[in-house]
């Protein structure tokens, strides 16, 4: 049900509250469906899904059965290009003891320290208007 519309210029109230976000059921009756031997196409056309989605919810659920269905992280499993923990320390400690320093006399220092490979300046050398600052102390939690 969508939002409802009342007389008044200024009386639109929205709809019911969404429901949780929850696994419908469907991709497990469609892939049952399909491995039952019904098409892929008309499958796909009875749930108004492509034939690729459902081909990968027969291969997911093939894999782990129903919990293969769930719900899945999208966040990538390593981040190779990530500078190191003991860098990135590093640099927050120069940047704090020398809040004028921009990226290059902070590149300058830590060639100077034999950091090897310097790292990317955006972010960590050169503020990023898109993130928080990482060298930021986190919220007084004490009081």
């Amino acid at each position: 049900m969508g939002p409802r519309y009342d007389s008044g210029p200024s009386c639109w109230r929205p709809g019911p509250a969404p429901r949780p976000h929850a696994r419908p059921p469907s991709e497990r009756r469609a892939a049952n469906e399909v491995l039952s031997g019904a098409k892929v196409t008309d499958v796909a056309g009875r749930y108004a899904v492509s034939r690729q989605s459902v081909h990968a919810w027969v291969r997911r659920y093939q894999a782990g059965g129903p919990a293969g269905l769930a719900d899945r992280s999208h966040a990538p499993k390593a981040h190779p290009m990530q500078t190191p923990a003991a860098i990135e320390a590093l640099i927050c400690e120069l940047r704090r003891a020398h809040p004028r320093w921009g990226t290059r006399t902070l590149l300058w220092e830590l060639g100077r320290r034999g950091v090897e490979p310097l790292p990317f300046t955006r972010g960590l050398l050169r503020p990023d208007p898109y993130r928080q600052d990482p060298c930021a102390d986190g919220p007084d939690l004490d009081g």
